[in-house]
């Protein structure tokens, strides 16, 4: 029985050079790059140019000390960025006047206020920073912050000046272009840890609660965010998006996410073709070895 076992697993060392009859070698290997090429030339890019370097510029951010920014909150008390420290901050961007996705955001956070788990309530603060320096008096975002949330302990809506906004937007990588009367900008929520630093961004207008939940959590903990497989897809996702210019927000672009999958894949076979004889001699070997030990005991 043994001897029967070791001759079918001998039989698959070669299962490439069975299919070389038909499929010889070297027009193999042809096929296989000419196969990606095409792939390669016909998937489209992920993001334009200038998206692409939004995207990296925002993920650079990760892993930086927030600043100790000179922060005015909606009671015109002034808030060094420090005096967070201890808290998970999640900090979003937004304006007044915005007539875009701002709404969204806020209604999303509103939610997400209601839905967080109470024993983490406390330890937790919304940010809501204007971009507006201009217009955006703390009077006024009292007023605006007040159709969102009853206590502005746990979420606060600030202002600063200009060239602090200027540094701020910088360090956690945010963009923004004010265009006339309006700001064109990048809708995401930023998740700063406890000690000042910035851990992640949930991109688009509408947030999950349990996967902010589980990541503040995660922060708190002390457990680092890279080591879930779900947050290293999240990642590929990323960079497998399109950039919406109409809602400011990334969504995956499944065709390239194919196409990238399709492209992994030849090359992988192409490796496997070329290589199969010491990959078979590495690991059948071995179990021939065994099926051999087993039927002479």
């Amino acid at each position: 029985m043994a001897s029967k076992l070791a001759k079918t697993v001998l039989s698959l060392r070669r299962p490439f050079r069975a299919c070389g009859a038909f499929f010889i070698p070297v027009p193999g290997i042809v096929l296989f790059v000419l196969l990606a090429a095409v792939f390669f030339v016909w998937a489209k890019p992920a993001l334009a140019e200038d998206d692409q370097t939004m995207l990296k510029k925002s993920e650079l951010a990760i892993g930086r000390t927030v600043g100790n920014y000179r922060l005015v909150d909606q009671d015109w008390k002034v808030i060094p960025f420090n005096t967070f420290r201890g808290r998970v901050v999640l900090v979003s961007f937004m304006y007044v006047d915005c007539h875009g996705p701002c709404f969204l955001i806020n209604d999303s956070l509103e939610n997400l206020q209601s839905a967080i788990s109470e024993d983490i309530a406390d330890s937790l603060l919304t940010l809501s920073v204007t971009i507006d320096t201009e217009n955006d008096s703390p009077g006024k975002l009292k007023e605006y912050g007040a159709d969102y949330t009853e206590s502005f302990e746990r979420w606060k809506f600030v202002s600063t000046d200009a060239e602090t906004l200027k540094r701020m937007v910088s360090d956690l990588g945010f963009t923004m272009e004010k265009k006339d009367d309006l700001i064109d900008h990048m809708n995401r929520l930023t998740l700063v840890s406890p000690d000042g630093v910035v851990m992640r961004h949930f991109y688009g207008t509408d947030y999950e609660p349990k996967e902010v939940e589980d990541a503040v959590r995660a922060v708190m903990d002390g457990r680092p965010l890279s080591a879930r497989l779900s947050d290293t897809f999240n990642q590929f996702l990323i960079y497998c998006s399109a950039y919406d210019s109409r809602t400011k927000t990334f969504h995956v672009d499944y065709f390239l996410l194919a196409t990238a999958i399709v492209q992994y894949l030849l090359v992988m076979g192409t490796l496997i073709y070329l290589f199969w004889d010491k990959i078979s001699n590495l690991f059948f070997n071995k179990i021939i070895s065994r099926f051999r030990k087993n039927a002479k005991g």
